[in-house]
């Protein structure tokens, strides 16, 4: 267990600005693909509006730990 967390790497503000814009957006759109080939109501994702989708969240959960 470590006392203190590790400083983000270069460039990025926290680890979760990382890890959102180093996640991998290939198995959910992989998921989405062959769901959709097995029912056509289901969209088939974007991967940067997957990666997108997990900045709002990020922004959102900035926001409510704001006004806490």
């Amino acid at each position: 267990m470590i006392d203190k967390p590790l400083p983000p790497p270069p460039g990025y503000a926290s680890w979760l600005d990382y890890a959102v814009e180093c996640f991998s957006t290939r198995d959910p759109w992989l998921d989405s693909v062959f769901a959709g080939m097995f029912d056509p109501s289901v969209p088939e994702l974007d991967r940067e509006q997957i990666r997108e989708s997990a900045r709002i969240e990020l922004c959102a959960l900035r926001k409510a730990a704001a006004g806490s």
